[in-house]
């Protein structure tokens, strides 16, 4: 169930195909596959579809319940310790206040205090090295350092570690809360997209033209991506710009959307050089150029209509070109056209008569009336 749940999450992408399949009927094709997810590896363990992944370098996910023993877990190289014995416990989700390699929406936070714990292995987890933890254990009100999935890179290649069984249990939490699943797809949706994305690809990015003229408003647009490729407007972006002259202007990003934007308003004519600069999760980024801005009024450059490009646009569209003292002939060419008709629409609409309650009461308070007055009257 802990497959078909993340089946489901991932078949909700268009983009994504996914097949679920036991070890012993895998065919080993590995052509054309972003991500592995790996459930219980101790159960009925092979050793060559752990080699053909690493070599391959394939980003996993492993789900580590009670039926991985400690051994298979040190032939994983993930460097986790503490996995000893047979005895089970049961862990519940917290969501870990260092982790900003993507966003986690405020419905994912309050829907993980409500998880139902998953069934993992007694003991305390350690792992190797520093990994991105985005949720910690927890029993009862208890938080725990120990990690409950987490990410670990190495050389440039992640993997993924959720150290229990049993998440179907948050699905089926999920829809009986909130009679959806939008807390639990978004979750692993943005897990398993995290482990796809290459590391690399993240930053800054600035859209910024080289060229302008002293009568255009400058405007350059920005965005910061996280590891998972996410746009994201946590971090504050500064532009320095500096004239030919060697004068400095500082300014910041305004955040536009998921994006951010700048209006410098219009500059002199001269060579400009920029920096956008930003940090976020301790590290630097940085882009910078040059641009130009140029004494050029473009409405000036000719003033004088082109009657030469009037004729070519008039005879590519199928038109005709007219000048001004010719208009009587244009208005008589226009009459004569026979593909220029007055064309009338009609449009019938219903409303239903239950709709007008007032109306109604009116007329049922008439009718009563005159029935009564009748009567009264000895009308009938």
């Amino acid at each position: 169930p802990d497959v078909s749940a993340l089946k489901e999450v991932l078949d909700q992408n268009e983009n994504i195909e996914s097949e679920s399949i036991l070890i012993k009927d895998w065919n080993k094709n590995l052509e054309k596959t972003d991500l592995v997810v790996w459930h219980e590896p101790g159960a009925n363990f092979d050793a060559t579809v752990l080699q053909l992944l690493q070599e391959k370098r394939i980003p996993i996910l492993y789900i580590l319940g009670p039926n991985t023993e400690s051994a298979v877990v040190s032939k994983l190289n993930l460097g986790l310790s503490g996995i000893k014995g047979n005895k089970t416990d049961d862990i519940q989700p917290t969501l870990s206040t260092g982790f900003n390699d993507f966003e986690i929406s405020e419905k994912v936070a309050e829907a993980l205090d409500f998880y139902p714990p998953l069934k993992s292995k007694f003991g305390t987890l350690k792992v190797d090295g520093n990994p991105l933890v985005l949720l910690n254990q927890r029993v009862g009100p208890v938080k725990k350092s120990d990690p409950l999935l987490f990410f670990i890179n190495r050389n440039n290649l992640k993997t993924g570690v959720l150290y229990g069984e049993g998440l179907w249990r948050w699905k089926l939490n999920d829809f009986i809360r909130s009679g959806n699943h939008e807390a639990f797809s978004e979750l692993f949706s943005k897990t398993m997209n995290f482990l796809m994305v290459k590391q690399q690809e993240a930053g800054l990015r600035i859209e910024f033209p080289k060229r302008f003229s002293i009568e255009e408003e400058i405007i350059v647009n920005a965005s910061f991506y996280n590891s998972a490729l996410e746009p994201i407007t946590k971090p504050k972006i500064e532009l320095k710009l500096t004239d030919s002259n060697g004068k400095l202007f500082r300014s910041q990003f305004g955040v536009s959307g998921t994006g951010y934007k700048l209006s410098m308003g219009k500059l002199k004519a001269g060579k400009y050089k920029w920096a956008a600069e930003t940090k976020f999760n301790g590290k630097s980024y940085r882009k910078s150029g040059v641009f130009i801005v140029e004494d050029i009024e473009l409405e000036k450059v000719e003033t004088a209509a082109n009657h030469g490009v009037l004729k070519q646009v008039a005879k590519q569209s199928n038109g005709k070109f007219y000048q001004l003292k010719n208009y009587l002939q244009l208005i008589n060419d226009i009459e004569k056209r026979g593909d220029i008709t007055t064309i009338s629409f009609e449009e019938t609409a219903f409303n239903k008569f239950i709709d007008y309650l007032v109306v109604i009461m009116l007329l049922v308070t008439l009718l009563s009336s005159e029935w009564f007055l009748r009567r009264y009257l000895g009308g009938y």
